[in-house]
C-alpha cells in the first residue's frame, strides 16, 4: 500500500513542534530548580551575545537607530496592550444581562396598554 500521508508545510511542522514544547516548558517553569537553571543559562547566553556585539544596548546605537528601535518598542507595546484589553473584554460577562423581553418595542406596548387601561397578560 502506498504511503498516503500529506506533506506538512513548514508552518504546520513549526506549530506541531510548539505544541509539543508547551508541556515541557510548563514543567520547567513549575520546578523552581530547573527554572533557576534556565534563567541562568539565558543570562549567560545574553552576555555571550553582548560580548560578540550581536546585541547592542540602546546607548550604543546611533540617534537614528535609537528612534527606530523605540518606534518598534512602542508598536510592540501597543499590540501587547491591545491583546490584554481583548482578553479582559472576553472575560467580563455582558453588562447588563439580557432581559426576558427581546422585543425592542416592548416598552412602547406597555405604555400603550397603560394609556388604554388594559391589564397586563
Amino acid at each position: 500500500m502506498a504511503n498516503l500521508q500529506k506533506k506538512q508545510t513548514r508552518e504546520e511542522r513549526l506549530e506541531k513542534k510548539r505544541q509539543a514544547e508547551r508541556p515541557r516548558d510548563q514543567r520547567i517553569k513549575n520546578d523552581p530548580i530547573k527554572n533557576a537553571e534556565l534563567k541562568e543559562k539565558d543570562k549567560e547566553k545574553y552576555h555571550r551575545k553582548k560580548e560578540k556585539v550581536q546585541v547592542k544596548s540602546i546607548k550604543d546605537l546611533t540617534d537614528r537607530e535609537q528612534r527606530a528601535m523605540r518606534k518598534i518598542w512602542r508598536e510592540q507595546t501597543e499590540r501587547y496592550r491591545d491583546r490584554v484589553r481583548q482578553k479582559t473584554i472576553v472575560n467580563y460577562p455582558e453588562s447588563p444581562p439580557p432581559s426576558d423581553h427581546e422585543d425592542p418595542h416592548f416598552d412602547l406596548q406597555i405604555l400603550d396598554n397603560r394609556a388604554s387601561g388594559a391589564k397586563r397578560p
